[in-house]
């Protein structure tokens, strides 16, 4: 089957690639899905002239260009036997989306309970609702200042929704009222607010996601209610300079051991071995805080492109990537609107608390705040491996069936020597429960390819955290990554609070630890290839009877001894 995949990629570069001056450009979308139900086909091994074509032959469809040189195209509005009529040779697979669990959860059917009950008569009660048959109908409509109807907006702009097209139940004709709550997300100063009207007017404070409920209440008490959630984001410059960086870093070096990995992998002496430079580790997340005081000196800036001139310098099919891009919104701004990707990139190459303190950091957003998608996590790994990354940082992961397409991607990371360093997973999402992803798998990190490497979380003391998937065949080491009690402090993004250092755990925080001690070794002993990388990680640490049945290594992963054995390789080989 592998070379089946492989030999069919072989076939994706033979295709020739137009301009995107042959798209329509009324018929191009730039946003990523932002649910499952909204996801298109994802096409390659098609021309763009080919692409073109489909549209000149079916007015209502849309087009995503994911990654032009890739020939990574998603469609909207269109049959698969359409596409296929036009161009019967191409690879057609629908798109999928997925919602990890660190994404900020709402629970719509509690939130108005938290609120005071409004004694007008003509206002909702909502302690009054009734459940039941014949019920009202809740709708949310988009009024205006929202270019497409689209639930993304730039920090700054204002929502305009409202409930005007909710309708009473045709066999009980009644007037409705009205009743909204608006949950902001953690970054935001706003509590959930409460509007008695049919429409409203809200201008986010943050990044992030926001929730619109609206509940209905006809004459009756029966209600009804609905959600729609908006993104918030913003596309910022690189900023290389700030007055107060330099206070801002001492201050955080002089409290590096309130780190706990800091203290877990005895970074101190571990950089006296090695600093992880002149490696790159691309972080393919919810994007990059890349003006943060502690992430701005690492982060890899594209010499081969002139900034903001509108032109594709290195001709890569990207026009200004200079930061890093943002496959999320197709636009040179990998500016992270959600805040994990942040937390992610700290944790692997801060120059201060990273792992590999002198590691590049390659700024790469394929997450949206509400989720993301395989089409985009694919586009993103391609770009990852063509800017030169040796190593790729996914923390995300998804449970449903593997799908092709982000397996092409995983294939052409390895037939380029590139290693990915990939989340095994926080359990199930409803119980929290820890899963075996050899029996439910998660991918990309249960993927069978040599250059996965999967990553289970341990906490301080030395055990398999509560909520951390396992595997003996899918899981290969394991590294902390905090409870509820000792998180793992980083980086954060933007936000009216201030907060620039934040707590997490997870998977998604052992993570990029591991892609750190991969910068270090590799940055040791160059020379080594990413299945040697691979077999240090497995073969090094404390055997543990605990882990031998939970994960392939079957030990404690030991960032020291890693780079212990790389110095030995690195000196047989000289010899």
């Amino acid at each position: 089957m592998k070379f089946i995949i492989l030999f069919f990629y072989t076939i994706i570069f033979t295709v020739a690639c137009g301009k995107t001056s042959e798209i329509n450009k009324a018929q191009t979308l730039k946003q990523m899905p932002e649910s499952s139900d909204k996801v298109g086909w994802l096409v390659s091994n098609i021309s763009l002239s080919d692409i073109s074509l489909i549209l000149q032959n079916n007015p209502q469809t849309k087009v995503r260009i994911i990654n032009e040189k890739h020939s990574l195209f998603e469609l909207f509005n269109i049959q698969k036997k359409e596409i296929l009529n036009t161009s019967p040779n191409v690879f057609v697979v629908k798109n999928s989306f997925f919602n990890p669990q660190y994404f900020q959860a709402h629970e719509n059917s509690h939130i108005f309970f938290n609120s005071e009950n409004s004694s007008q008569p003509d206002k909702v009660n909502h302690q009054l609702c009734e459940n039941g048959k014949k019920n009202p109908q809740a709708i949310i409509q988009v009024s205006k200042n929202i270019e497409n109807q689209s639930t993304t907006i730039n920090l700054g702009e204002t929502i305009y929704v409202d409930g005007l097209n909710s309708l009473a139940h045709p066999e009980v004709p009644s007037k409705l009222r009205f009743m909204w709550a608006i949950k902001a997300p953690n970054s935001s100063l706003k509590d959930v607010e409460y509007v008695y009207d049919s429409k409203i007017s809200y201008t986010p404070d943050a990044l992030g996601s926001y929730n619109f409920v609206l509940l209905v209440q006809d004459d009756r008490n029966k209600c009804n209610y609905v959600s729609k959630t908006f993104n918030v984001t913003t596309n910022k410059e690189f900023v290389s300079f700030d007055l107060y960086d330099e206070f801002k870093k001492d201050y955080l070096s002089e409290n590096l051991k309130s780190f706990e990995h800091f203290i877990d992998l005895d970074l101190e002496n571990l950089w006296l071995e090695s600093t992880g430079k002149d490696q790159i580790i691309a972080v393919i997340d919810s994007g990059v805080n890349y003006n943060h005081f502690a992430l701005k000196d690492n982060i890899l800036l594209n010499s081969n492109e002139i900034p903001n001139n509108g032109i594709d310098d290195d001709s890569n099919g990207l026009k200004d990537d200079y930061i890093g891009y943002d496959f999320a919104n197709m636009d040179p701004f990998p500016y992270d609107d959600q805040g994990h990707g942040s937390h992610v990139a700290g944790l692997a190459a801060s120059p201060i608390f990273g792992v590999a303190k002198q590691a590049k950091i390659l700024a790469i957003k394929a997450m949206s705040p509400s989720g993301g998608d395989m089409g985009t996590v694919s586009g993103a790994i391609f770009y990852a491996v063509d800017r030169g990354s040796k190593i790729i940082n996914i923390s995300l992961g998804n449970y449903e069936k593997v799908h092709p397409f982000l397996e092409l991607a995983i294939n052409y990371a390895q037939q380029n020597g590139v290693l990915v360093v990939a989340a095994a997973g926080n359990g199930d999402k409803n119980f929290g429960l820890p899963l075996n992803t050899d029996i439910v798998p998660n991918y990309p990190s249960a993927l069978i390819n040599e250059n996965i490497i999967a990553v289970a979380a341990k906490t301080k003391n030395n055990i398999i955290a509560s909520y951390s998937n396992y595997g003996k065949e899918s899981v290969d080491v394991i590294a902390l990554g905090g409870d509820s009690e000792n998180k793992l402090y980083s980086t954060y993004i933007e936000n009216p609070k201030g907060i620039e250092i934040i707590g997490k755990s997870g998977t998604s925080m052992a993570t990029p630890l591991v892609a750190g001690i991969v910068a270090l070794a590799w940055s040791q002993n160059p020379q080594l290839r990413y299945n040697e990388i691979k077999n240090l990680l497995l073969n090094s640490g404390e055997e543990s009877t605990e882990l031998q049945s939970k994960i392939a290594s079957g030990r404690f992963l030991n960032a020291v001894e890693v780079l212990h054995k790389s110095k030995d390789l690195n000196n047989n080989s000289q010899d």
